[in-house]
């Protein structure tokens, strides 16, 4: 959506990129409009490739508009790791949580540009099977690279191994493998161009057939994982807590 198609619906659209991306979020919100609303906000940030600010002040509410309606979206940018959302501008009561809150886009702007660039690791792929064997050698050198306990890899590699395979299997499309380090965890991301989201096939008895078995591994072996929705695709993420 552009500027000029602005309408009393919630909307959201980029209106600057320069020191760093600026989403304005604007109209009347209402009740049942929080998900497309979320899902518009994810889009625009997602084709970014840095941090961004979420401009609130032109958004509005109706009586009936849940204080919850921007809830969903720490969850939805935990598939963004590394990437710094700051939010700004009233109603100050719609911030979600989780997220930093500031009085304007300038001290917004601040507070991303402050932000310390993430160790991070990306490799992209068509659709070949040697993705997965590239993917498990990319969180191994991940891991040894950045010192992380040596008992974090065996899991690492197959989390992605089931990530990668999903996606070879179920998108049929290129890909692209991100591995980054947090503060307590490794985060392994895998965007690919089907807009299809992920569910945990789960059968009512017996062992799982090993065509199925990709999410219930990640569910086992992962603190969290999660699948994001973008305009282009979708990026399905897992996280693997470690201490030192």
């Amino acid at each position: 959506m552009h500027a000029d198609q602005r309408t009393e619906s919630p909307w959201a659209v980029l209106v600057g990129t320069d020191p760093v991306a600026v989403v304005q979020v604007g109209g009347a919100i209402q009740r049942g409009q929080s998900a497309r609303l979320c899902q518009q906000i994810v889009e625009v940030v997602g084709a970014q490739s840095g941090g961004a600010v979420l401009d609130l002040t032109e958004l509005t509410h109706t009586p009936q508009a849940p204080p919850e309606a921007l809830a969903p979206l720490p969850g939805l940018f935990r598939a963004f790791a590394g990437r710094v959302v700051a939010i700004c501008g009233r109603p100050s009561w719609l911030r979600p949580p989780r997220l930093p809150g500031f009085r304007d886009q300038a001290e917004a702007t601040r507070h991303v540009l402050a932000a310390d660039e993430p160790l991070q690791l990306k490799v992209s792929f068509e659709r070949v099977l040697e993705a997965s064997s590239a993917g498990r050698q990319l969180v191994t050198d991940a891991c040894e690279e950045w010192d992380l306990p040596s008992a974090l890899t065996g899991p690492a590699q197959l989390v992605v191994t089931e990530l990668v395979n999903n996606a070879i299997l179920h998108a049929g499309t290129s890909l692209s493998l991100t591995v980054t380090q947090l503060t307590d965890s490794l985060h392994i991301a895998v965007h690919d161009g089907s807009t299809v989201l992920p569910a945990v096939r789960r059968p009512a008895a017996g062992p799982l057939p090993s065509a199925g078995r990709g999410l219930t591994l990640i569910e086992a072996f992962a603190s969290a994982w999660g699948a994001t929705g973008l305009a282009d695709g979708k990026i399905v993420w897992a996280e693997l807590q470690f201490s030192r």
